[in-house]
């Protein structure tokens, strides 16, 4: 159903409650937003440099995405931590090649990415995120469970383990591990060990790679 009109909240055919922007109030937010992070374009600069808008509003973000396969992008809103933002590589290539190709003319992906709204906890809409494929992937290895609700990914009786598959965010990886008695583990993906053991060094933390296995071991 196309909507007019004003923003706010509505009642789907499904039942479900749904918000709903209007595009004049949605070009207004993406002004403000420019504007505070200082990307506004201008005619000399028409362009917007994404991934620095991104990270100007400090949301979370996976570059690795693993999404339905006609699909670019994805974004999650919750009610008690910062928006998620999930892109495939796909995506990035696309944009990056059209922005060469036509400066500052948008890429037209294969379907618009989604947004969507949650409230609490952090569920896959569609597909795994590679943050919850490792996740599990470990809880396995080490006979337990991933707890994808709150507090650490993976716990055992030895062991506290974090996943993040963004060196943005190993700092908070590494916060979240703050108190724990046992040993406690970065666990990321395999491209990005080596980034890991050199934020880490100094600390008593220690890496895992995407399967599990330790390249430094916690003190």
């Amino acid at each position: 159903m196309k909507r007019r009109g004003r923003s706010g909240l509505y009642r789907a055919r499904d039942g479900t409650e749904r918000l709903w922007y209007s595009p004049a109030d949605i070009e207004n937010m993406m002004e403000d937003a420019l504007s505070r992070a200082d990307l506004l374009p201008t005619i000399e600069n028409p362009a917007v440099e994404i991934e620095q808008f991104i990270q100007s509003l400090k949301v979370r973000m996976d570059q690795y995405a693993e999404l339905d396969q006609s699909a670019l992008g994805l974004t999650e809103f919750y009610a008690n931590q910062p928006a998620k933002i999930m892109i495939t590589q796909a995506s990035l290539a696309q944009s990056r090649a059209n922005s060469h190709r036509r400066g500052c003319k948008r890429a037209q992906p294969a379907r618009p990415p989604e947004i969507r709204i949650q409230h609490a906890r952090e569920e896959p809409i569609m597909g795994i995120t590679k943050h919850d494929r490792i996740a599990k992937k470990i809880a396995a290895v080490k006979g337990t469970v991933y707890h994808s609700d709150k507090g650490v990914d993976v716990r055992t009786t030895r062991q506290a383990i974090e996943i993040e598959v963004d060196p943005a965010t190993f700092g908070e990886g590494t916060r979240q591990l703050q108190g724990h008695r046992q040993a406690r583990y970065l666990a990321v993906p395999n491209n990005l060990v080596k980034e890991a053991l050199e934020r880490i060094a100094g600390t008593r933390v220690g890496v895992m790679n995407e399967k599990g296995k330790i390249k430094r071991r916690a003190t």
